[in-house]
């Protein structure tokens, strides 16, 4: 075959690049058809070729196996031009006629703006805007490329991925293929050729139109109410199908508004959509850890945000820089600050449901006696080098050093907001590090529980995403009992203050939490001597909850901090093991969807009249999201117009007329049951904090 010139464009696709353009299971079923030789060659001249394989045929050229076309009924790239690219690629081995440029040298030849108005203005302003982000780096991204070249093939990968942006010989732009979800692959591979040209000494140009349209002070632009738009479309779309029938596309169709409000400058925005995309695949893949009512109430978030953008942008509100705020920033804004001291309290590692996973790291400011935090994350399917157990979590330090002890911070970044930046820029001194110290932690230690009922979680301002817990660090006097909440599906543990009150800290059984389950239950077990206690007071269903995280213990005469997510527990093999774990190991491996329960003195067990109406609300709300049924049935009706009539009795308008809305039409209005699902949850939420 080395007379056909175009059989050069499928050397360089091995197997990991044709399974790019399908998926694995595809690619050994072409291999199965190749091995029993069902390809054979129909038709070739200089310009393509005709294959069989089996009873279909596919057409390729010297575009190589993205532009082949199969007659067969499946879309995009199937098990035929998989066989097919296979085969020529065997077929024609080593001898093949060589392209006369290698691809490095076709790649570099290439018109950026060509590539630009190949990629979509979209792709274009994102790679643009993290083109701009990057000028300020200390180390250029082209720098940290790793870069392989071959004849046909140019192989990119970013710093921290782990696999990479393939360009071919022959195949452009619109060839090239990545692991990249599809609506990230035309930013992505737009900014591997950009840093291939920073990386060889070539210019780079920009299309007038790709900069990003500037956002005015007060008021929307076309393409962020277009944006909005879109967002509300997509929660429509979903609802009209009902949240226990969500089809893959779901979640894709929410990722790419999310892209689209990162694009216009709708940051906030856009991370609302960001999370309930990864929940709609949770929902969508029947994840036990996720529920349609958690799918719902992300949506009304959204659509609450949706609305009070609009709201801003008439006017409505006296302030200029409302506005701003509800747009958001692209990141956080870092100032230099003098060394700190530092007390850790916390270390927690989290995985959010868009698949991104963290470290969130608490302090105690010695000088200040403020609480700081700092969050090291990477998005989902990046950096496989950021372990839980890895060595650099944040400022070169790994867990055990970050727990350590007291510590100084070493040229720090910190925001407005109390966050600090885990950049390389700072460090910790390792010289530094000391015993925790005890005069500073009983302080901002609270000793009685009365006091918890009133701390605020992040007061007056209106606020949209998940809701921010408060990290409260917990004095007991005494200890009561560990003991596995079945029916709830949580660890409970009660903590006892000076006057006898209890606080009962719950962690819940699931994959999320089972270290920090397992280790507190070693901890308790061993008898360990608590003297203070760090835990998460969060307001879930209307409800207030505390959740342990870290505990620090006395060992002869020091304190220790051990946090509960990072620290190893290792029994012996011949010790039995307690009832208690037997019980928590039993309940975690049959563990489902957990119950929300809880029996402390600051949520009582019985409910006010008005939470009681509020939760009855949001039990109907729960069905019509599930189902997706166009109207409400006759149960549903006369439940909500007796709960319309209890609120109008115990003067909440705002809740009455948000059911009012709802019950109003023929058919169900999504926007009004987004507006009754965030008010009500508003309502409980602002109850539980009272």
């Amino acid at each position: 075959m080395t007379e056909h010139p175009w059989t050069s464009a499928f050397a360089a696709y091995d197997d990991d690049s044709l399974a790019s353009l399908a998926n694995a299971g595809l690619l050994r079923r072409a291999h199965r058809d190749v091995e029993a030789g069902r390809v054979s060659l129909a038709s070739a001249d200089q310009t393509h070729g005709t294959l069989l394989v089996g009873e279909s045929t596919v057409r390729v050229t010297s575009s190589g196996p993205p532009r082949a076309v199969c007659d067969c009924v499946a879309t995009g790239t199937c098990q035929h031009i998989l066989a097919a690219s296979i085969w020529i690629r065997e077929t024609a081995g080593p001898d093949a006629e060589p392209t006369s440029r290698t691809a490095i040298h076709e790649l570099l030849d290439l018109s950026p703006l060509h590539l630009a108005k190949s990629a979509g203005t979209r792709a274009t302003r994102l790679a643009r805007a993290i083109a701009e982000a990057e000028e300020a780096a200390t180390h250029p991204s082209h720098e940290q490329l790793a870069v392989e070249t071959t004849t046909y093939s140019v192989a990119v990968t970013f710093p921290g991925a782990s696999s990479p942006v393939r360009f071919f010989a022959g195949s452009g732009f619109d060839g090239m293929v990545s692991d990249y979800r599809e609506q990230e692959k035309a930013e992505r591979h737009l900014t591997a050729i950009r840093l291939i040209f920073a990386a060889n000494g070539r210019t780079w140009e920009w299309p007038a139109n790709s900069m990003a349209v500037a956002a005015h002070p007060e008021q929307l632009s076309s393409a962020e109410s277009i944006a909005i738009a879109d967002v509300r479309a997509s929660i429509a779309s979903l609802l009209r199908v009902g949240l226990a029938h969500l089809g893959e596309s779901a979640a894709d169709r929410l990722a790419s508004d999310a892209v689209n409000c990162r694009v216009v400058g709708l940051h906030r925005l856009s991370r609302l959509v960001t999370t309930a995309a990864g929940l709609a695949e949770a929902v969508q893949s029947h994840s036990d850890e996720i529920t349609e009512p958690q799918l719902a109430r992300a949506l009304s978030e959204t659509a609450a945000l949706c609305a009070a953008l609009e709201f801003a942008s008439h006017g409505a509100v006296n302030d200029s820089r409302f506005l701003e705020e509800l747009r958001g920033a692209s990141r956080r804004s870092f100032a230099e600050a003098p060394a700190v001291d530092l007390i850790p309290l916390d270390l927690r590692w989290f995985e959010a449901p868009s698949g991104a996973r963290g470290a969130i790291l608490t302090c105690l400011e010695s000088d200040s006696g403020e609480f700081v935090t700092a969050t090291a994350a990477r998005a989902a399917g990046t950096d496989p080098t950021f372990r839980r157990d890895g060595p650099n979590l944040m400022w070169g330090s790994s867990a055990a050093t970050l727990t350590s002890g007291a510590f100084t911070l070493r040229s720090p970044r910190l925001s407005p907001d109390g966050t600090l930046a885990t950049s390389d820029l700072s460090s910790i001194d390792k010289a530094s590090i000391g015993p925790l110290d005890r005069e500073s932690l009983d302080r901002i230690a609270v000793r009685n529980w009365s006091t918890l009922a009133h701390q605020s979680l992040d007061g007056a301002r209106l606020s949209f995403g998940e809701p921010r817990a408060k990290a409260m660090l917990l004095a007991p006097l005494r200890f009561g009992d560990l003991d596995v909440k079945e029916a709830a599906q949580q660890l409970s543990w009660q903590l006892i203050d000076a006057d006898g009150f209890l606080v009962d800290t719950r962690i819940p059984l699931g994959a999320a939490a089972s270290r920090r389950a397992d280790v507190l239950i070693a901890l308790v077990e061993a008898k360990m001597t608590f003297a203070y206690v760090l835990a998460h007071r969060r307001v879930t269903a209307g409800r207030a909850t505390f959740e342990p995280s870290s505990v620090i213990v006395r060992e002869q005469g020091d304190l220790r901090l051990i946090a509960l997510d990072f620290a190893r527990t290792t029994a012996p093999q011949t010790v039995r093991p307690s009832a208690l774990r037997e019980r928590f190991n039993r309940l975690s491996t049959r563990f489902s969807k957990r119950v929300a329960d809880l029996e402390t003195a600051l949520a009582p067990e019985h409910p006010t009249v008005a939470a009681r109406l509020c939760n009855s609300v949001l039990d109907v709300l729960d069905e019509v999201v599930t189902t997706g049924r166009p109207r409400l049935n006759e149960r549903q009706m006369a439940v909500l117009h007796q709960l319309e009539n209890m609120a109008h009795d115990l003067a909440i308008s705002a809740v009455a007329d948000s059911i009012t809305a709802l019950r109003i039409g023929n058919e169900i209005d999504h926007l009004a049951l987004m507006r009754c699902y965030f008010l009500i949850d508003r309502a409980l939420s602002t109850a539980a904090n009272a």
